[in-house]
């Protein structure tokens, strides 16, 4: 009898703990490293972020979750500069994921990752950017990359 109450004894004071380390740490989508930075896509409290380096700076973006990076066909991430507005690397990430529909509709494989919304993370002088523009209702998949003018609407939003 004892044992039985030491062992819930245990649990009610173990549960908070367990509880609180499942909750802060968040399922990690995609991460790559730019410019000596490592940047993950995760999901926290039910939507995509942007963690920057150690996780001192966490973003939310737009893209629906699951979020990916877009990469080139060496599997590295795709990204372009567009030095004329202080853009030394862009790099896009895709979410919200396609629909049945929308998959048949373009013959794409259940197995591709691709998503219908898109935004910019822009690294500028000032630090790491999240575009406030978004793109959806686009079919854009993680390991096909995109064309340049997707990057280059990103850069080339007008900015505040």
């Amino acid at each position: 009898m004892v044992t039985a109450i030491n062992r819930w004894a245990i649990c009610l004071f173990l549960l908070p703990t367990i509880t609180s380390c499942v909750v802060a740490s968040p399922a990690v989508y995609d991460e790559v490293e730019v410019e000596g930075l490592t940047l993950s896509l995760v999901e926290q409290g039910g939507r995509c972020s942007l963690l920057i380096g150690d996780g001192a700076s966490l973003v939310v973006v737009e893209p629906g979750p699951p979020c990916h990076f877009l990469r080139n066909e060496h599997g590295a991430p795709q990204t372009f500069s567009y030095e004329d507005k202080g853009v030394a690397t862009l790099l896009v990430a895709v979410g919200t994921p396609l629909s049945e529909p929308k998959r048949m509709e373009w013959g794409i494989d259940k197995d591709v990752v691709c998503g219908e919304e898109a935004q910019g993370i822009l690294f500028t002088g000032d630090g790491i950017k999240v575009s406030e523009m978004t793109l959806s209702e686009v079919v854009l998949c993680r390991d096909y990359g995109a064309d340049e003018k997707i990057f280059w609407h990103f850069a080339h939003e007008p900015r505040r």
